[in-house]
């Protein structure tokens, strides 16, 4: 029996990009970016868009689907359920 994988799932990289974007991002993107798109991979707010599906290309092409997620800036965090997987 092999060990269980430590890498994180789809849904545990939303989790934790939406954490550090609420811990550290999100006070001064909102005086800033208010309602733009945070592109968000591995903790970090690596781009800020105007456009969702663009934020969603550069993303796959930067970094494949499911490396990434998005953040809209100033929205409250919605839970999608099982369809959070058709996004990210």
């Amino acid at each position: 029996m092999s060990p269980p994988s430590s890498a994180p799932t789809r849904s545990d990289a939303v989790r934790l990009n939406r954490l550090a974007y609420e811990a550290r991002y999100q006070h001064e993107l909102e005086e800033t970016d208010h309602g733009h798109i945070a592109l968000m991979h591995d903790e970090e707010v690596v781009g800020v868009y105007d456009d969702a599906n663009v934020a969603c290309e550069v993303g796959s092409e930067r970094y494949g689907s499911g490396r990434y997620s998005i953040v809209r800036i100033g929205a409250k965090p919605q839970s999608l359920g099982i369809f959070t997987f058709a996004l990210t």
